[in-house]
């Protein structure tokens, strides 16, 4: 049998691990892993807008499963756009905008990988005129609704109903 060691022992254990070592070596994959990739010799498929929204509205779905719904509002908010392989998203202020930032390698890796086109960029650009006025009384609400469907005017004044 093997010799038993007691937690009072003077029998020291030695290892050839150090922290510093094991720093060094992930530093030296890490440098292969970069030094590896290079956009230009990897695949650049070409996709149709189809084949990327449905992509897109994969990797959209997932960030809500996982709870991150204030981002996956933000992000399918607006339909992207692309040109060529830039693909754009406007965004309603900066607060979305730093969601959408927060993601943006994790989509890209995502939609990268799904496309096979390793030439896909992202930008967000924050919308400037998003101040549309909210209807918060009753008389809003309506003048809203009438803008979209002038026969609701016609509708009240037959009902001669009043609006507060």
């Amino acid at each position: 049998m093997g010799k038993k060691i007691g937690l009072n022992s003077s029998v020291k254990l030695k290892s050839n691990t150090s922290i510093s070592g094991l720093v060094k070596e992930q530093k030296s994959k890490d440098s292969e892993v970069i030094s590896t990739f290079n956009p230009d010799t990897m695949p650049k498929t070409p996709f149709t807008m189809d084949e990327f929204m449905a992509k897109w509205k994969r990797f959209c779905y997932e960030l809500k499963e996982q709870g991150r719904e204030n981002i996956y509002t933000a992000l399918t908010k607006h339909t992207p756009s692309i040109n060529g392989f830039a693909v754009s998203l406007v965004l309603e202020n900066k607060v979305q905008e730093d969601y959408a930032n927060s993601v943006k390698l994790d989509s890209l890796d995502f939609l990268r990988k799904e496309l096979n086109n390793y030439s896909i960029s992202m930008e967000f650009n924050v919308e400037k005129n998003t101040a549309e006025k909210i209807a918060y009384t009753g008389r809003e609400k309506f003048e809203k609704m009438a803008q979209t469907n002038p026969h609701i005017i016609t509708l009240q004044q037959k009902l001669k109903l009043m609006i507060e």
